[in-house]
């Protein structure tokens, strides 16, 4: 039972023997009183276990959050290894790729250029076997 100040205020007791209040009407509001005061002490003790409970589960969800951002950034910082790596990987492949188009365009010429002269020495030689024949 919740006790107001106005019920407090409101209290009238006997006066007994002109000066002193009965004792009775004095006990029996000073245990209404109590009561109501027990009832605040408890409410307020209840109100202050569940106010320690919200604080512990604060602290698991802020050590929960920080333990995620941490996480979080490994994961960030290993992706962005695992992407520079990747990165380096495929430029090293691309380098070898060029190396080995730039052989291939010189083996290229170097074939070209020894068939050319195949051709001209064998050109010469028909010109050479034509004439011979032709005398």
């Amino acid at each position: 039972m919740r006790i107001s100040r106005a019920q407090i205020e409101g209290y009238e007791f006997t006066v007994k023997k002109g000066k002193y209040y009965e004792g009775k009407g004095v006990d029996a509001a000073l245990d209404e009183i109590a009561d109501g005061v027990e009832e605040l002490l408890d409410e307020l003790s209840e109100k202050n276990r569940r106010i320690r409970e919200l604080e512990n589960r604060e602290k698991d969800v802020t050590e929960a959050l920080l333990m995620v951002k941490k996480l979080s950034e490994e994961i960030i910082e290993r992706s962005k290894n695992e992407a520079e790596k990747a990165v380096m990987e495929k430029a090293a492949e691309v380098l070898t790729l060029k190396e080995e188009i730039a052989e291939l365009k010189t083996l290229r010429d170097n074939y070209k250029k020894e068939l050319l002269e195949e051709i001209s020495l064998i050109s010469a030689k028909t010109s050479k076997a034509v004439e011979n024949i032709g005398e």
